[in-house]
């Protein structure tokens, strides 16, 4: 029993503690970026976009693309393609559009090559550039969209003006937002990116570790001249460990975002996650050591890299220590007759801050009382998920299974 109950205490505790660091992030706001009075614009922009059996969207990112009309001031605007071993029409429907437009270029791989993760997509992305590019690589941009992936003509500016006005930055991350949030399940995925990632990412601008997330990377071209993409199933995170641990500098960009379409069906959700923590497990087990004894960055951002990395493990310990914690009190309610008034306020706080979140991202997205009480319902259900989604991360890490189960798109 007295084991029990320092379980039960030890819970409350962190449960209270991460309440609070999350309503410290929010009063502490992502570190402004530097103003210089002679900002070095980027003179070349290269957009990399992986493709795999993409038919669907094909002429809809092309047309994005089109119709940004870039400003000559920030450099000539490219769209790097690669088309990655498709067996559906992505590959004529691309070599349309490369001959209508000459700042669209196709790179093609073949088949028996294609398809196996994105990031050996970029890297062959990646020689491409560094042969095309016409000025000095400081002032030369990548950026790395999703098929999907949806940036307006100032939102790349204001990437573009970042770098300008801090030379030494490697990467940029943007924020993300998610299409269609008439959905449920797309309503959560935005939840996620506009709130919980936004959070993190915050909290990794003050600590010096902001990690790629996905659609809305950019790099300086000098930093992947010597750091490229690998293998991993989570190759955002992992380059952006490498630009790290060799003493790069990183940043998040909040006021600027990437939008994407969401995954509407559970088992393409399950399949997506599945791969991020998997990916987030094969990191761990190749840059642990790296990390542990990075002396470039703090104890903290140390710890909290490798605490993310592990999250198919910690994950669902939370989930069951937060079921027992709550099953054990009302066990002991009902077998005393007299509740904790300690743990009825704790649960209470969370409870206020569960709602507060939930209002917070209300009024971000102009949602109604519709949206907040959708949210209330499928924030727990998508949160039980996280014990299927950690079991097959850690099933298919075991069995070295590197297999990219790629995002179905086109679904909006």
């Amino acid at each position: 029993m007295t084991a029990l109950l320092i379980f039960v205490i030890l819970f409350w505790v962190i449960a209270l503690w991460g309440m609070i660091m999350n309503m410290v992030l929010l009063l502490i706001k992502v570190p402004a970026p530097p103003v210089t009075p002679r900002p070095r614009l980027p003179k070349e922009i290269f957009l990399l976009m992986p493709m795999h059996d993409e038919e669907a969207i094909v002429q809809a990112a092309v047309d994005r693309f089109t119709r940004l009309q870039w400003p000559l001031a920030y450099g000539q605007l490219h769209l790097v393609v690669i088309e990655d071993g498709s067996q559906d029409h992505t590959n004529d429907l691309l070599t349309q559009a490369a001959k209508r437009y000459p700042t669209i270029h196709v790179l093609y791989r073949r088949q028996d090559v294609g398809g196996h993760g994105k990031g050996a997509a970029l890297n062959t992305a990646l020689i491409a550039v560094r042969r095309w590019a016409k000025h000095d690589p400081a002032d030369t941009v990548v950026g790395v969209l999703d098929a999907d992936g949806q940036i307006s003509r100032h939102d790349l500016r204001t990437v573009a003006d970042y770098f300008a006005n801090d030379p030494t930055l490697a990467m940029v991350q943007t924020g993300v937002r998610v299409l269609g949030t008439d959905h449920w399940l797309a309503r959560v995925q935005d939840f996620e990116f506009a709130v919980l990632n936004a959070l993190v990412q915050n909290l990794r601008s003050h600590l010096g570790n902001v990690a790629g997330s996905g659609n809305g990377q950019f790099f300086r071209l000098s930093a992947l001249h010597q750091i490229q993409w690998g293998n991993t199933l989570l190759e955002d995170f992992e380059i952006s460990t490498r630009l790290l641990l060799a003493g790069f500098r990183t940043a998040y960009l909040m006021t600027a975002r990437v939008k994407q379409e969401p995954t509407l069906a559970i088992q393409t959700y399950l399949r997506q996650r599945i791969r991020w923590a998997t990916g987030g497990l094969q990191v761990a087990h190749r840059f642990g050591q790296d990390i542990r004894h990075a002396d470039r960055l703090s104890l903290i951002a140390r710890l909290e890299m490798t605490l993310f990395t592990w999250l198919p493990i910690t994950g669902p310990l939370m989930v069951l220590l937060s079921l027992g914690a709550i099953a054990w009190q009302i066990a002991n309610w009902a077998a005393t007759g007299t509740p904790n008034s300690a743990v009825i306020f704790i649960f209470f706080l969370l409870l206020l801050e569960y709602l507060f979140y939930i209002i917070l991202y209300t009024r971000m997205s102009q949602g109604s009382w519709r949206t907040a009480w959708g949210l209330f319902w499928s924030l727990p259900v998508t949160a039980l998920l996280i014990l299927p989604i950690s079991l097959g991360a850690i099933w298919q890490y075991l069995r070295h299974d590197n297999h990219w189960a790629k995002t179905t798109h086109g679904v909006l």
